[in-house]
């Protein structure tokens, strides 16, 4: 293997890490409660565009927050866990 195509190998791995890096942030950031409902509605939005597995945890522990009570977010997320078969699991 020459040089500049392992440095490609390391730039693609790097690229790789980096990518997962920000799909978990992503995922947090829907999940958790403290965050701005448009923030977590763009977080949603971005995890189905790019039809992530992290989605459907980040959908069970969304579906947890009150704060949700009666928006457009919460519609949208019960029905994404209708839809996907997600299977909520109490703490």
């Amino acid at each position: 293997m020459t040089a500049s195509a392992r440095a490609a190998g390391n730039l693609l791995a790097l690229a790789t890490v980096k990518a997962d890096d920000v799909h978990d942030q992503i995922a947090s950031l829907l999940a958790d409660p403290g965050s701005p409902e448009e923030a977590r509605a763009a977080a949603l939005e971005s995890l189905l565009t790019l039809n992530d597995p992290r989605l459907n945890g980040a959908l069970a522990q969304a579906v947890r927050d009150a704060r949700l009570e009666g928006g457009n977010l919460l519609g949208k997320i019960e029905k994404l866990l209708r839809e996907r078969k997600v299977r909520l699991t109490l703490p």
